[in-house]
């Protein structure tokens, strides 16, 4: 199984000693990211904690991103401003004029194995009426693991379905998150429908896996049983972002492709996620930014 690197860790910075923290308070001030990868941490350690106990998600921001500063804390000498019920590095962020702009979560990639022999399924997938329903039994699958767990549910969004069935189409030929110039291939379909900043997060789960045997429901599961697969993320160092993805609260839109190789047998599942725009995120400092992983389980 080919897994891409999944940039949601848990910061393992050691600390042997207890530092007292002290606060300052900042009244709403706006502020930009300045860009680049940064860490949101769900808190910040108490006096019988270290960075390593703390829960946190590594995700790349781009220059712009709108926020609202509650509170400044500073803990080891390095200033941290509260955003929402989570807290960010101080100097990740400048005060700015908010403008319009998005939050990018890291992609996830999940493939099974394939063979030389060319396949034939009983399935006509030529027939959109069994592509809509392979999509429609992800969907339902999906947002059935995310209940059981006790996580909202996702909604259909129509533009996100639109990338995420040519996405899955490009997959056959491209198996990757980067289009054929390096540029964030989902991005790239996005701008070329009309679709800028939707979403002030994103994420895209993609999956390779036989589509011969089984039926339309069971082939349209199988994409986000594989994801289900790996579990919560436990410091482990396998591959867990799919899992992750699939069942972070912060999400509430989402769109899914589904196509078939006829050359291989294969299936490709593109899932492609949508969370708060950061306009609403700044004007709601209430809103929690954390991964739903529990290292403990």
């Amino acid at each position: 199984m080919k897994v891409a690197k999944c940039f949601l860790v848990s910061l393992a910075t050691a600390a042997m000693f207890t530092i007292y923290s002290q606060n300052a308070y900042a009244k709403n001030i706006t502020y930009q990211f300045k860009g680049g990868y940064i860490i949101l941490y769900n808190n910040l350690p108490s006096r019988a904690q270290t960075l390593k106990s703390v829960h946190s998600v590594r995700v790349k921001s781009t220059k712009g991103n709108c926020v609202i500063v509650t509170k400044i804390k500073k803990y080891k000498n390095v200033k941290y401003a509260k955003i929402g019920s989570n807290w960010v590095r101080l100097s990740a962020l400048t005060k700015y004029k908010p403008k319009k702009s998005s939050l990018k979560i890291n992609n996830t990639t999940l493939k099974t194995p394939t063979t030389n022999k060319k396949p034939s399924s009983s399935i006509n997938w030529d027939d959109s009426s069994n592509i809509s329903n392979a999509v429609q039994a992800a969907f339902n699958y999906l947002n059935q693991c995310r209940t059981q767990d006790g996580i909202n549910t996702l909604k259909m969004n129509d533009k996100l379905q639109q990338i995420a069935q040519k996405r899955s189409e490009q997959l056959i030929t491209n198996f990757s998150h980067q289009d054929n110039n390096g540029q964030d291939a989902a991005e790239q379909v996005a701008n070329s429908l009309g679709y800028k900043n939707l979403f002030g997060i994103s994420g895209e789960n993609i999956a390779e896996f036989s589509a011969v045997n089984g039926s339309v429901q069971s082939i349209g599961e199988e994409g986000i049983k594989l994801f289900q697969s790996e579990g919560p993320y436990k410091k482990d160092g396998k591959e867990h972002g799919h899992y992750v993805n699939d069942m972070a609260s912060f999400y509430t839109d989402v769109g899914i492709g589904f196509s078939y190789d006829q050359k291989t047998g294969n299936g490709f599942l593109c899932v492609n996620f949508g969370g708060l725009d950061l306009s609403q995120f700044a004007s709601n400092p209430s809103i929690t930014f954390s991964n739903d992983d529990d290292s403990n389980n």
